[in-house]
């Protein structure tokens, strides 16, 4: 079903890809598919408006298209995003470092 999922995606019958198509390109793109599934980001966007209904369920337990992409994606830690390197060049910054060290420990 992968193959009719890209040959949909790339508006290009499945027996053109098949005959056109290098070999490693095909399995990339299956291994892509495998790593994001068609259509998560729509599951992604429908799982947040049932969250704010009150949905308390995970979002692979939703939408198994999620369950791949739940798995890859690990969250980055605070002290190690743009947000925080801004916070710290703000007026103060230097003890944004401190006080997050103090909660985070």
């Amino acid at each position: 079903m992968v193959l009719y999922d890209l040959a949909l995606t790339l508006s290009m019958p499945v027996y053109k890809l098949k005959s056109e198509m290098p070999y490693d390109e095909l399995q990339k793109w299956m291994l892509f598919l495998e790593r994001c599934p068609l259509g998560w980001r729509d599951d992604l966007r429908m799982y947040i408006v049932l969250r704010q209904f009150g949905i308390k369920a995970k979002p692979e337990q939703v939408f198994s298209s999620l369950e791949a992409v739940m798995k890859r994606r690990a969250p980055t830690p605070f002290n190690q995003t743009s947000v925080f390197q801004m916070l710290l060049g703000a007026q103060g910054g230097d003890k944004v470092e401190a006080l997050f060290n103090e909660i985070t420990a």
